[in-house]
C-alpha cells in the first residue's frame, strides 16, 4: 500500500500539491506512526522528501467506513478554520481529500515541533514556571480560536440541561451532588454563554511546541458551534505531571490532586479558569456548575458520539464519581459573586 500512496503523491495528486506550493523532491519515504489499535481505524504516515530530516506531509488513510466520515469531517474542519489568517500558522494546512482503493486519504502539511505530551513524559515540565507558561499558551490560543469564530450567545437551559445529562448516566451519583447541581442550574438559568468553534480534542498530545510557538493538530472532533468550556476543561484534566518524583502518577490520583486538593497546581488551574471566564464576560462562580456538566458529558456521552467516546467514558466515570463524592473539596467550590 505505501509504495502506491507515495507514487500518487508525485503523479495523480501532484497538481493540487503544486497549487499549494508543495513540490516534492523524490525519492520520497514515509514512516507509520500510531499504535496497533489505530490500524483498525486509520493509518497515519509522515512523508519525507529526499534527504529531508523533517516530514513535509501527514498522510492519513481511513480503514473503516466510520473513520472515512471522520477524515472527511477533519478535512472540512481544517478548510473552515484555515479561512482565518490569524490561525494559519498554528494549524495544519489542508491539502486535499483523495480516494485510494476505496479509502479516503487526507493530506495535511506537517506542523513542526514536539507534542506537549512528550515533554510531560520526558519530565521536562515539572517546575511551576514551566507549567504556568504551558497553560498560558494553551489558553491564549483557545481565546484566539474563539474570538475569530464567535457566533453569538446561547441561553443556558437551567435544570433541564442537568436532567438531560443525568438521564444518560448508568451509575447513580450521590444525592447531595445531584441536588447541588440542580440548585446551581436553577441559579444560572438563562445565563448567556458565548458560542464559538471547538477543537474537541484539546489535550497535550495534540499541542505542538516549536521555538516558543504553539500548533494544534488532529481536528476530527471539531464543532463549528459549541460552548467555549469543553476545550478549556479537557486541557486541564489531561495536563498532568509527575507528582511523585520520577514516577508517573495514575490518572485518578492526578485528577484528585489537580481538582480536589489545595496545592500550587490546583491554584494555577483555579486562577487560569477564572481569568478565562473574565475574558468571556462570564461569572467566575459559574465554573462550579460548568465543570460538573463537562464531567457529565465525558462520563455519559450521547449515543451518537461514536465508539471512541463510549470507550473513554469508563475513565471519566471514575473521575466523575470521585469528584461527586468529594465535591466539598473542589477547587471550583461555588462562591456567590
Amino acid at each position: 500500500m505505501l509504495p502506491d500512496l507515495l507514487q500518487n503523491l508525485t503523479n495523480s495528486w501532484r497538481e493540487p500539491l503544486c497549487q499549494a506550493g508543495i513540490h516534492l523532491q523524490q525519492p520520497l519515504s514515509a514512516i507509520q506512526i500510531g499504535g496497533a489499535r489505530g490500524k483498525d481505524r486509520k493509518v497515519n504516515f509522515l512523508v519525507f522528501e529526499s534527504g529531508g530530516s523533517f516530514p513535509v506531509l501527514m498522510m492519513k488513510v481511513a480503514r473503516t467506513p466510520g473513520y472515512q466520515e471522520r477524515l472527511k469531517h477533519e478535512h472540512e474542519a481544517l478548510v473552515t478554520v484555515w479561512q482565518n489568517p490569524s490561525l494559519q500558522t498554528s494549524i495544519p494546512r489542508p491539502l486535499g481529500l483523495f480516494i485510494f482503493e476505496k479509502n479516503f486519504v487526507l493530506l495535511e502539511q506537517c506542523l513542526p515541533g514536539i507534542p506537549l505530551k512528550v515533554l510531560l513524559r520526558r519530565q521536562q515540565r515539572v517546575s511551576p514556571h514551566e507549567v504556568q507558561h504551558d497553560c498560558q499558551q494553551a489558553l491564549t490560543w483557545l481565546q484566539q480560536l474563539q474570538q475569530v469564530t464567535y457566533s453569538g450567545l446561547a441561553t443556558f437551559a437551567g435544570e433541564a440541561a442537568v436532567t438531560a445529562r443525568l438521564e444518560r448516566m448508568t451509575n447513580p451519583l450521590p444525592d447531595a451532588f445531584v441536588q447541588h447541581l440542580r440548585t446551581l442550574a436553577r441559579r444560572y438559568e438563562g445565563l448567556a454563554i458565548p458560542r464559538c468553534s471547538r477543537h474537541g480534542d484539546y489535550w497535550p498530545g495534540n499541542l505542538m511546541l516549536h521555538e516558543g510557538q504553539l500548533g494544534v493538530i488532529d481536528w476530527e472532533d471539531f464543532s463549528a458551534e459549541a460552548w467555549p468550556f469543553h476545550d478549556l476543561f479537557l486541557f486541564f484534566t489531561n495536563y498532568t505531571y509527575p507528582w511523585d518524583g520520577w514516577r508517573w502518577t495514575k490518572p485518578t490520583i492526578a485528577f484528585q490532586r489537580a481538582f480536589l486538593e489545595d496545592n500550587w497546581f490546583s491554584q494555577l488551574i483555579t486562577s487560569s479558569v477564572h481569568k478565562y471566564f473574565q475574558t468571556l464576560n462570564m461569572p467566575q462562580s459559574a465554573a462550579a456548575l460548568l465543570f460538573s456538566l463537562f464531567l457529565l458529558d465525558r462520563a455519559a456521552p450521547a449515543s451518537d458520539e461514536g465508539q471512541k467516546r463510549q470507550q473513554q467514558a469508563v475513565v471519566w466515570q471514575e473521575r466523575l464519581q470521585l469528584y461527586a463524592h468529594h465535591k466539598a473539596y473542589s477547587i471550583f467550590r461555588e462562591v456567590r459573586a
